[in-house]
């Protein structure tokens, strides 16, 4: 749940994902590497996979996964994690464009049960 929170999370195994301190990365997905590693009690993060993204990106991210959840996201959330207000970013008329499917009440953007049924095209108006 907190990845499509925009929550940190710890990936834990071979090849799982992270997501701390703003950072994205990966575990070794090589055996050999991850166990060196934990043996060596050393953190078996792959150097190479780190992700490095725009804010503008890291904006559509929060969006793509927060209309993943039935209950969508915060708009005070968006303005608490960028120091940005949502339709500062982003145009009220993609809103408009899919109303009835993008709902967008008080605080909350979210998708209606018709909206799901078209989510990435609707998603990919944020990213």
């Amino acid at each position: 749940m907190k990845y499509w929170s925009y929550e940190e999370y710890l990936g834990l195994g071979l090849g799982a994902s992270s997501f701390i301190d703003g950072r994205r990365f990966n575990n070794y997905r090589e055996m050999s590497e991850y166990m060196k590693a934990v043996r060596e009690n050393r953190h078996p993060i792959d150097p190479e996979s780190e992700e490095k993204y725009s804010i503008r990106e890291e904006m559509g991210i929060f969006v793509f996964t927060g209309l993943r959840k039935a209950e969508g996201f915060s708009l005070r959330q968006f303005r608490k994690v960028f120091g940005e207000e949502f339709f500062d970013v982003y145009d009220m008329d993609i809103v408009k464009r899919y109303k009835g499917m993008l709902i967008y009440n008080d605080d909350r953007l979210y998708l209606s049960e018709r909206g799901m049924d078209i989510s990435n095209r609707i998603m990919a108006e944020f990213v």
